[in-house]
C-alpha cells in the first residue's frame, strides 16, 4: 500500500470513527486534529496526481501526432482528421487514453477526498463550538447564575 492509500485509509478511519456516534469535546479536539494532519499530508500527492494526469493528456496528444505524421508521410493527400480518426483507434493510442483517462480519475478522486475531508473538518468544528457553548452555559445554569 502506497502512502497515499495509507493516508487515505486513515482518513476513512477516523471520519468512520466521528460518524460512529457522540464524541466528547476532548475526543472531537483529537480527532479533528488527527484528519487535519492527514489532509495536510494528503495534500502533498496534489501535484503529483495532476502531473500525471497532464502527462497522460500529453503522452495521447503525442501518440495521435505520431500516426498522423506517419499517415500523411505514407500518403500526402490523406486529409488530416481522417487520419486522426484512424490513429484514435490503434492499440498505442487507444493505450495512451485509458492511462489518461485513469490519471485524471486519480486526480479526480483525490480532489473529492480531499474536498470532503474539509467539509467534515468544518461539520466538526461547529460541533465543537456547540458543545463548547454547551459547556459554559451548563457551568452558569448550575452555579445559579
Amino acid at each position: 500500500m502506497t502512502e497515499k492509500e495509507q493516508l487515505t485509509a486513515h482518513i476513512d478511519a477516523l471520519v468512520d470513527t466521528y460518524h460512529a456516534g457522540a464524541q466528547d469535546i476532548h475526543a472531537l479536539l483529537n480527532l479533528r486534529r488527527e484528519i487535519a494532519v492527514h489532509v495536510y499530508r494528503l495534500t502533498a500527492y496534489t501535484r503529483e496526481v495532476h502531473g500525471k494526469a497532464a502527462l497522460g493528456y500529453a503522452r495521447r496528444k503525442w501518440a495521435v501526432a505520431k500516426e498522423v505524421v506517419a499517415a500523411m508521410a505514407a500518403d500526402a493527400k490523406t486529409a488530416t482528421i481522417k487520419a486522426e480518426f484512424r490513429a484514435e483507434t490503434l492499440a498505442g493510442v487507444q493505450e495512451a487514453r485509458e492511462a489518461e483517462v485513469w490519471a485524471e480519475a486519480d486526480r479526480e478522486a483525490l480532489k473529492a477526498k480531499l474536498d470532503a475531508a474539509k467539509q467534515v473538518l468544518q461539520a466538526m468544528q461547529q460541533e465543537i463550538a456547540h458543545l463548547s457553548y454547551e459547556a459554559k452555559t451548563t457551568h452558569y445554569q448550575e452555579a445559579g447564575i
